[in-house]
């Protein structure tokens, strides 16, 4: 981390060699948008000249990506300290580039405007930002979420009850641990005739969850607890009324998180298939092991990323081979996800991004 700005590579990155049979003169290094022009050096010459391009994963809302490649650049030339050559690095999410390294005679010209030109047409940059959720830092109220002040706890009641199945799954979330509660209804929790089921399953969703309260120790309750749905708002205020008065019920804005999704995952679509009776099961940690390499907040970000996606994939397995590299990479024994890298996660989330965006644009189409 530094000035605020920690990018990470992902791995995609394109190098080429230049051969000529004449020298070229060099410059000192400096950047692409430096202001000072270049002094060429006729003792500085070489008939080599090498290019890297990096696709850079910004992590910050943030048009600088001149720290990471100028590293880069370092890092090359220590190990090839006779090499010329430039690295250029291109943010897709953020939209913003740039060069460093050594230049000849010409070269800042042709490659600020060949940067430029692919950068106007490239389309990228919202449909990305749009399914990762890039809009800069976090509001007051996903704050008070992470915060290791408090537990908030999100229900979603959403697929409470699914008519083809007569049954339903509510799901209850602390966002800040990984934690889950699924709890599964089946058809018997439907059986009352003088309401509609969906709204008998909003009902049961809160009745539930007020128990799941009282159940938890004081230092283990909840001190918010937020509705995914409107709907559920005023039956989860009622089921706590005369309990606690210190937990606050909450609809907040937040990025879209359909966790209707896990039920295609088989850790927990078989809960729900071999369920024959109402059952609560807790999961420890929906997030795996990513918090040790990863805040809180990057998890849920991943985890809705992951989930938008299994959503709008109608058999999901497209998704399922980008999780795993193909097939290539395993998901271990009572694990959610494959067992991947931090540097395979970022590449996974890059292809899960695309292919949002290019499902959303087939869905206009």
């Amino acid at each position: 981390m530094r000035g605020g700005l920690y990018y990470r590579r992902t791995g995609l990155v394109n190098l080429c060699l230049i051969l000529r049979p004449h020298q070229w003169s060099m410059s000192t290094p400096s950047s692409l948008s430096a202001s000072v022009e270049d002094q060429f050096d006729y003792r500085r010459t070489s008939e080599k000249f090498w290019i890297e391009i990096q696709f850079l994963w910004g992590n910050y809302d943030s048009e600088d990506v001149s720290l990471c490649i100028s590293e880069r650049f370092t890092e090359i030339t220590s190990i090839n300290p006779s090499g010329y050559g430039i690295v250029i690095g291109i943010d897709f999410p953020y939209h913003s580039y740039g060069a460093y390294g050594n230049w000849f005679p010409g070269l800042k010209t042709v490659v600020d405007r060949a940067l430029k030109d692919f950068m106007k047409k490239s389309n990228s940059r919202e449909r990305i930002r749009n399914e990762l959720h890039l809009r800069g830092t976090k509001s007051q109220d996903l704050k008070e979420i992470f915060s290791d002040d408090q537990i908030t706890w999100l229900v979603d009641d959403t697929v409470a009850y699914m008519p083809t199945f007569r049954s339903g799954v509510a799901f209850i979330v602390d966002p800040r641990k990984g934690e889950l509660y699924l709890k599964v209804f089946k058809s018997s929790a439907f059986s009352c005739k003088k309401s509609r089921p969906g709204r008998l399953a909003t009902q049961k969703t809160a009745e539930e969850v007020a128990q799941l309260v009282r159940s938890h120790p004081v230092e283990d309750q909840p001190k918010q607890i937020i509705a995914i749905r409107e709907e559920l708002l005023e039956p989860m205020k009622s089921a706590l009324v005369g309990y606690s008065t210190n937990i606050v019920v909450n609809k907040i804005k937040l990025p879209e998180l359909p966790l209707q999704g896990l039920l295609k995952m088989k850790l927990f679509g078989d809960v729900f298939s071999d369920s024959t009776k109402p059952k609560m099961v807790k999961f420890s940690n929906i997030y795996d092991d990513w918090l040790e390499s990863i805040s809180s907040y990057e998890a849920f970000s991943r985890l809705g990323l992951i989930l938008r996606a299994l959503s709008k994939d109608k058999n999901s397995e497209s998704v399922k081979r980008i999780l795993s590299l193909e097939g290539s990479v395993l998901t271990p024994p009572n694990c959610v996800w494959p067992a991947l890298t931090l540097e395979q996660w970022m590449k996974v989330e890059l292809d899960l991004a695309f292919h949002l965006s290019a499902s959303t644009t087939a869905s206009l189409r």
